[in-house]
């Protein structure tokens, strides 16, 4: 049976999904400059509103010196903020918990409006989570990914033994395995997600219906050491909010060139998005860090 063997051309897609490398935007992340500020981003839209105040001039017109820092995917991002290769970075309150709970020092910027979706591949003809039993879905361990795919299985009440958690670190790789059909679902946040729709692939649980906000930005705790550094985090909030109020006043569409250069999708799966719009900063909610915190202790 299918769970007695995977093939060994996936098991080497997998290892190198896992190990990825890193991969910044051109800039200078050597500097003594104790006020710079370097913030952990990815090719995700939780991250479009540090995009827009980038390359928008926001962070100049605000005299705040904040380098975005480029990833691949958030366990690479995470491990860098872990490091101290950076300072601050977009993750979600599962991983931001989760590092905490290694020793990570850490406090929040702001609540993000990630969501995530657990999306199957067409080609695999799975309309319901029921049908998950003997199929492989791609996610990160230690993070939202992982909390809402335990979600999911729990309500199909099939037996978690039987779904293949494949570790797929990178979202555009794992969007790329469904569609060469080498992955039959995976939990994929914006624009990947937007894209696998508008590839005619299932949508079969959102957290936005599980009423759950995970998305986060995190700072070190050991950054704020001066009120300098603390002035930096404060404006590094007004660029945030004015990120956003620009892109709800010119809909995402506007930004449609930042998206697709950043994120590596094409223009379909900008236009899935055009209704999206932006919260302004906001702590998260004492109610998300419960359940994540209770899902971490069962774990």
């Amino acid at each position: 049976m299918l769970r007695n063997i995977i093939p060994s051309f996936l098991a080497a897609i997998i290892f190198l999904a896992c190990g990825g490398d890193n991969k910044s935007e051109p800039t200078d992340t050597n500097t003594d400059d104790s006020l710079v500020l370097k913030v952990g981003v990815m090719p995700t839209m939780d991250c479009l509103p540090l995009f827009v105040a980038d390359e928008t001039g926001v962070f100049d017109s605000l005299g705040v010196d904040i380098r975005l820092v480029y990833y691949d995917d958030g366990l690479d991002c995470c491990t860098a903020l872990m490091e101290d290769s950076i300072q601050c970075c977009v993750t979600d309150l599962v991983r931001a918990e989760w590092m905490k709970r290694k020793g990570c020092d850490l406090g929040y910027v702001t609540a993000t409006n990630a969501y995530w979706q657990f999306i199957t591949n067409r080609k695999a003809r799975i309309n319901e989570l029921r049908q998950m039993t003997d199929k492989m879905l791609a996610g990160t361990r230690f993070s939202a990914e992982d909390m809402l795919g335990d979600m999911a299985i729990d309500s199909a009440k099939i037996d978690a033994e039987y779904v293949f958690r494949i570790q797929v670190n990178n979202p555009a790789l794992r969007l790329r395995m469904m569609r060469n059909n080498e992955m039959d679902a995976a939990m994929l946040t914006e624009p990947q997600a937007a894209a696998a729709r508008a590839d005619g692939d299932t949508v079969l649980m959102d957290s936005r219906g599980k009423g759950l906000r995970l998305g986060a930005i995190v700072i070190r705790n050991d950054y704020t050491t001066d009120e300098r550094q603390e002035q930096q985090v404060k404006l590094l909030t007004e660029a945030y909010n004015r990120a956003v109020a620009m892109i709800n006043k010119d809909g995402v569409t506007a930004y449609k060139h930042i998206i697709t250069r950043r994120m590596h999708v094409d223009e379909t799966a900008v236009s899935e998005l055009k209704n999206m719009t932006f919260s302004p900063a906001t702590q998260p909610r004492d109610t998300d860090i419960t359940r994540v915190e209770t899902w971490h202790n069962g774990k």
